[in-house]
């Protein structure tokens, strides 16, 4: 992949996408397991979805829910209920090595034990993958109410459950991680090979992966988990519909949309669409312009207007 040289164009994460049939169920269940905190609601009866690829006249209610740090100082996972059209199913079972977005993961305060208790009948089993480094002895995968994984890691340090990663499967890892670095991503660790007893994660066999992390600098506390799968291979293809039920897409803070655009465009490898006004009523912001891409493996990451100033420090 021929890329241009790296440029700061995103500068913290926003949003993580998961689109459902209905909002307050999966509201209820990261609320109450997690205590996040509901604090934008936009409802769009008479929408234009034709950016996202989605004809015709949308329904779609959004909702965004934080952690304790609270806008601007995280990310949020924006919950979409697709009322028309309705969500569309994924096209193959979901599987841990199913290329494109895997899993949300956060930091929670909690013991083990502790976590199993909060978790209940959620737990999948444990996360035997890594997380930015860490020792993962103890982390738990769960299942929110459409079958979406969690990765939760405990932390000793947190005061509360906090957005930790975004588990992003991919085919080529060295090309995905060319293309994020184009963005303003950073290796925060490895990339490594691991090779985990037959049975992990519901595999038949013994597991191998190569895994590497991804920040921005000046968002630290939040990274991108790439991982590509050699056994079992990697499955696809990645959902292309934006009403696809699941996890679909991650919302990147980017100081000036245009100027990405008119950079990012020279190379065919980013294939971006043009600049367009997403409006949010409803909201304070009552909406922003967004240009989409692609990643490599057809990930979509939007590229979202909101300068440096918008947001607080983190780290």
């Amino acid at each position: 992949m021929s890329a241009p040289a790296p440029l700061p164009h995103a500068h913290g994460i926003l949003h993580i996408n998961l689109n459902a049939a209905a909002a307050e169920p999966e509201h209820a269940f990261y609320r109450d397991l997690l205590g996040l905190n509901l604090r934008m609601r936009s409802h769009e009866p008479k929408g234009d979805a034709t950016p996202m690829g989605i004809d015709g006249i949308t329904d779609s209610e959004t909702l965004f829910l934080y952690d304790a740090r609270g806008p601007r100082v995280a990310g949020a996972l924006e919950i979409v209920q697709w009322n028309e059209p309705g969500p569309v199913a994924r096209a193959l079972p979901a599987a841990p090595w199913h290329l494109g977005i895997a899993a949300v993961g956060y930091r929670v305060p909690w013991a083990p034990e502790e976590l199993r208790r909060r978790a209940g009948g959620a737990v999948l089993g444990e996360a035997p993958l890594p997380v930015a480094g860490r020792a993962n002895q103890g982390a738990l995968r769960v299942q929110d109410p459409v079958g979406v994984p969690v990765e939760l890691v405990p932390d000793a340090d947190g005061e509360s459950p906090a957005l930790s990663h975004l588990r992003i499967n991919t085919a080529d890892l060295e090309r995905a991680l060319a293309w994020y670095r184009v963005l303003g991503f950073t290796v925060a660790d490895g990339p490594t090979r691991r090779d985990l007893p037959a049975g992990t994660l519901g595999a038949a066999g013994p597991v191998a992966v190569t895994t590497a992390a991804v920040a921005l600098s000046e968002d630290p506390t939040f990274t991108l988990e790439l991982t590509q799968w050699h056994t079992p291979e990697a499955v696809g293809p990645v959902p292309d519909r934006a009403n696809t039920q699941g996890l679909f897409r991650i919302a990147l803070a980017c100081e000036d949309v245009n100027a990405a655009h008119a950079e990012l465009s020279r190379d065919p490898a980013f294939g971006c669409g043009d600049p367009v006004w997403i409006p949010l009523p409803g909201t304070p912001l009552g909406g922003l312009t967004v240009m989409f891409l692609r990643d490599p493996d057809g990930v979509v990451v939007e590229l979202v207007a909101r300068p440096r100033s918008a947001l607080a420090a983190r780290g």
